[in-house]
Order: C-alpha cells, then structure tokens, then sequence
C-alpha cells in the first residue's frame, strides 16, 4: 500500500476591527466545503517546507494581491484527517498588510467578508473551528 504524503497549507487570517477575513465556497468537488465560511489560505509545495514564512508571503500575493507586513505563527501544523486527505494546516494571524483586500480571490470566483469570529465558531468544517477557536483565544489575549 503506498503511503500518502501529508499536504501542507498556509491558512492566513486577516484581521480588521476585531473581524476576520473569510471565503465562501461556491464549488467544492467533494462538497464538503460547498457553500461554506472557511479561513483563506493556498497549499504548499516541498521546497516550501522550510519557509513558511515566504510561502505565506508568496500565497497571500497570489490569493490576495496584498503584501502581508506584520504576521504571527497561530499555530504549527495542525493535522487534519479528512474525506481521505490528511493535511497539515499551519494559520497565520496578519495584522497589517500593504494595499486593498479585493472582493474576490484573485484566481477564483470566490467572494471574501469580513465576519465577527464567533460566526467561525459554529462552522461545521473540523479545522475552520478549530482554528477559529485559536483565532478567539488570541483576540481575548492581545
């Protein structure tokens, strides 16, 4: 049996007035994800593995056209087992960023909001409450 390779992703969480940044998925392939609130990020390749820091640098570019300029580690590589995909999950507090959040993901048709974390709390995705639990910890701490 061949063994999986763990994916990784970058999970960055905007912050805005005590708000975070979400999307809303409107195709899933799984439809798990269908239609639900869920926490940006992009997925990391091998050479990514090192840096996280550039990778998060690089993904929210792309995502996002943002230059993120102050950031924080929220947590390091939560696991996650999943509709059969196993994936580490490393979310990143941004508090500061260079020009505008646009209304959509860039190399998407998926809208971004911006909600009050306890709209997080209640998602029925394990790791988008997971993190979003982190995410309420950090905010009753800064």
């Amino acid at each position: 049996m061949e063994k999986k390779k763990l994916k990784k992703a970058v999970i960055f969480i905007f912050l805005k007035d005590r708000k975070v940044l979400v999307e809303k998925r409107i195709r899933d392939a799984e439809k798990i994800l269908k239609n639900q609130l869920i926490f940006p990020g992009g997925g990391l390749e091998e050479k990514d593995f090192d840096d996280l820091e550039v990778a998060l640098k690089r993904e929210i570019f792309e995502e996002l056209g943002v230059s993120a300029s102050k950031f924080s580690q929220l947590a390091k590589g939560l696991k996650i087992i999943s509709a059969g995909k196993d994936a580490s999950l490393h979310p990143f507090i941004i508090e500061a960023w260079e020009n505008e959040i646009p209304e959509k993901i860039l190399d998407k048709d998926v809208p971004l909001f911006w909600v009050d974390i306890e709209v997080m709390l209640e998602s029925k995705i394990a790791p988008t409450k997971k993190i979003a639990e982190l995410v309420k910890d950090y905010l009753e701490n800064v």
